[in-house]
């Protein structure tokens, strides 16, 4: 694995900020105190699954491991726009419509347009809504509006938006001796950025089939055509430069496609740490 340098780690967190939490953290890195994992994988594929057994295995001989996926922050700008439309729609807000979606744009940094675009899409869903649903809830509607403000809105003001954000999670997680795994690498700017500090990166591989009968059983829903062939699903199928790929279609295989990812952890990385 590469070395990792100030120049690397500072494109990606802007951690000049903080030279000296910066330096702490790639000297962990570098040494072997602590290690970077991503997971890549489609909708359903299992790769959260496979991350937990991974993190168990990891834990039990190499120390605290901690999950920083790239959707946290994500979903947690999401939530915080739903819970504001949610506010103003059920009666709790004084403006009217125009008013309040300036203000929209205004604390969330969105054109006329884009601000306009989210509450048209979130509108039928917050009106039926008696409590306001989040960014991790599992519905077509929800995952539109992450694929939009994700993709649509946030990287083409900053290619990097969501991943400065994980890399500050990376960086104070190395400082407190604690080893990172993102879950859900996937765009080639996330792989990419991981790849450049140091990390192992696992993809992890589904059939349609098995991924249309996941999807059916663990939301209840049909993902429409357009979700599945987004480029946060579609962006990585041609890349060729994970660690390991392991096939993770057959339903109870999980603990056998973890432990390959695991046993070529160790072979790869051989680990400084005892």
């Amino acid at each position: 694995m590469p070395l990792l340098s100030a120049d690397n780690m500072v494109k990606y967190a802007l951690a000049e900020e903080n030279p000296a939490a910066l330096k702490n953290a790639i000297d962990a890195l570098n040494n072997g105190d602590v290690f970077l994992i991503g997971f890549s994988g489609k909708k359903a594929s299992g790769k959260d699954t496979l991350a937990e057994i991974f993190k168990e295995r990891f834990e039990s001989k190499f120390g605290q491991a901690s999950y920083s996926p790239f959707a946290e922050p994500l979903k947690g700008e999401a939530t915080s726009i739903i819970s504001f439309l949610h506010t103003w729609v059920h009666g709790k807000g004084f403006d009217n419509e125009a008013s309040m979606l300036q203000r929209l744009g205004a604390a969330y940094n969105l054109t006329n347009e884009e601000t306009r675009s989210i509450y048209n899409l979130l509108l039928p869903d917050i009106k039926q809504a008696t409590q306001p649903f989040d960014g991790w809830t599992r519905t077509k509607t929800v995952w539109a509006f992450l694929m939009l403000l994700g993709t649509d809105i946030r990287q083409p003001q900053d290619k990097i938006y969501w991943v400065r954000r994980t890399v500050h999670s990376i960086i104070s997680n190395a400082n407190n001796g604690i080893s990172t795994i993102c879950q859900d690498t996937r765009f080639l700017h996330e792989v990419t950025s991981l790849k450049d500090i140091g990390a192992y990166v696992a993809r992890v591989d589904i059939t349609p089939e098995a991924q249309a009968r996941r999807l059916g059983f663990r939301d209840g829903v049909v993902a429409d055509t357009s979700a599945l062939t987004h480029r946060s699903e579609t962006e990585l199928d041609d890349y060729e430069n994970f660690d390991i790929r392991v096939d993770n279609s057959t339903d109870g295989q999980q603990d056998v496609a973890a432990s390959a990812i695991y046993e070529d952890w160790i072979a790869q990385v051989q680990p400084k740490k005892k």
